[in-house]
């Protein structure tokens, strides 16, 4: 959590990671300024954790290119959160929401993320639980935020 900390991948995969370790977590993306890559992925963060996480990641200095919250619990209900955060963000890069509960519900969400983020090139949003319909928007999104690729 010290400042001038070096770390640039830190990967917590598969911890067993609970909304509680949250508030950890926002301490240090909200301290360190090399952290490029954040791996959650395979914990039980939930919808609840992601809000909080959510907002440590709309902090303008925050560095993070790479966020890994592939199957995390995460709902439609934290999609707008964690859109609304890193709209604005300017090093993102790449996305990992595989394996969560999102439906067609998130798609506004994830629309606005992809048109909002310049610096965004891919969304992954695998095993999630899209109607063929909202597979098809979401692929659609594609042509019209024409720098992001999003995988569903």
């Amino acid at each position: 959590m010290k400042p001038d900390c070096k770390i640039q991948n830190l990967r917590l995969n598969s911890n067993r990671l609970t909304t509680l370790c949250t508030l950890e977590l926002t301490r240090v993306l909200s301290t360190n300024r090399s952290l490029r890559r954040l791996s959650l992925s395979y914990n039980r963060l939930g919808t609840p954790g992601l809000k909080r996480l959510s907002a440590a990641l709309k902090a303008p200095a925050c560095p993070i290119q790479k966020l890994e919250l592939d199957d995390n619990g995460l709902r439609d209900a934290c999609a707008e959160e964690l859109a609304s955060s890193l709209s604005r963000n300017r090093w993102l890069k790449g996305l990992y929401l595989n394996r969560n509960c999102f439906t067609d519900r998130s798609i506004p969400a994830f629309q606005h993320l992809a048109e909002s983020c310049l610096s965004l090139k891919y969304i992954w949003l695998c095993r999630n639980q899209f109607s063929a319909e909202g597979q098809s928007k979401l692929q659609s999104l594609e042509e019209s935020a024409h720098r992001v690729t999003i995988f569903v």
